[in-house]
């Protein structure tokens, strides 16, 4: 330590002199702490309390919200809008199967509204072949 720094005034001791080394206060601590929502799991019940009572607080869905678009929102705001209607799709409508990891919610005539009969599940490969198909007859 210098002591003509301008840091220190002449005869300054500091605090840590004599301590070979400052222990924090996290020192082996790592792995000790615990989330205090792990291993938690929600049934339907409670989960279905649980958006009543953000309901009873005001809460608005769907239509009723300040921010709803309807027909003009994004295209990955729709994909998520019919995914919550229609559920995850688990099999592929045109071949029939149930085999594969991936499934889609694909749009009929590609004007992307908000009707849910105008959306098939379909497995990746039939998925690009519908899109390639619908482009060329537009």
């Amino acid at each position: 330590m210098k002591e003509n720094s301008g840091q220190f005034k002449k005869g300054h001791i500091p605090w840590t002199q004599g301590i070979k080394g400052i222990i924090p206060w996290n020192k082996s601590k790592k792995g000790v702490q615990i989330a205090w929502n792990k291993g938690m799991k929600l049934n339907d019940e409670q989960k279905k309390k649980l958006n009543l009572k953000g309901l009873e607080l005001g809460h608005q869905l769907n239509e009723k919200h300040f921010n709803w678009k309807g027909d003009k929102a994004s295209y990955r705001a729709l994909h998520i809008w019919v995914e919550r209607r229609l559920g995850k799709p688990m099999c592929c409508d045109n071949c029939g199967t149930t085999e594969g990891r991936r499934f889609h919610w694909a749009n009929k005539d590609g004007k992307y509204r908000r009707i849910i009969t105008d959306w098939v599940r379909l497995c990746p490969k039939y998925h690009g072949e519908y899109d390639s198909k619908r482009r060329h007859i537009c």
